[in-house]
């Protein structure tokens, strides 16, 4: 009797993919396909709908329940479209530079590139929550400092992920990344009315 083979287990990743991006990705890409590789991508979408709660300063007038309740409606939507819409370009830009990714393998490094900001949902609530009853404290800015290292960190994680789904060194991958960057920062400032 031929059994299908059981997938390989889930969570490993979530560890792996801080510090050896490159295999971990190399490991995704070599797994059956499953419904939780794109888990990342929807909480980091839930923190960034979080994230940009606090940004545009709406504890002033949002509750917290409202903002985690809307978060948690929005924030799936919002990281699958982000990954799908940052894909799209990071795959052009990467075929220019004679990348190899396909669209899949680029989705799911971007996806797998969100984990440090997954991983920040818990500290962004508490934070807009400390933020909307008590306001600044030294508690609410070490979260601000926990949140930026973790975004910086999941910028790296990114230029890694993306140089392993288009068979690029850190040096292409890094450049790819920020043409996208560069990008959108351009075409907002020229879209933008002042």
């Amino acid at each position: 009797m031929n059994e299908t083979p059981a997938p390989p287990p889930f969570l490993p990743y979530w560890r792996s993919v801080w510090l050896k991006p490159r295999q971990t990705m190399a490991a995704i890409y070599a797994a059956p396909r499953h419904a939780l590789m794109w888990l990342p991508a929807i909480v980091g979408g839930i923190a960034l709908m979080m994230e940009a709660a606090i940004v545009g300063k709406f504890w002033t007038q949002l509750p917290f329940g409202q903002v985690w309740m809307s978060s948690l409606l929005l924030g799936p939507l919002a990281g699958m479209l982000n990954v799908g819409i940052l894909g799209f370009f990071v795959r052009q830009f990467g075929k220019l530079m004679q990348g190899e990714g396909d669209a899949t393998r680029i989705r799911l490094a971007l996806s797998w590139a969100t984990v440090p900001v997954a991983f920040a949902l818990i500290p962004t609530a508490i934070e807009y929550y400390l933020r909307a009853t008590e306001g600044e404290s030294l508690l609410t800015s070490a979260l601000l400092w926990l949140r930026t290292g973790l975004g910086i960190w999941g910028v790296l994680l990114m230029c890694l992920c993306v140089a392993e789904a288009q068979r690029f060194s850190f040096k292409q991958g890094a450049l790819n990344v920020l043409s996208i960057f560069v990008f959108f920062n351009v075409l907002m400032f020229l879209l933008v009315p002042r």
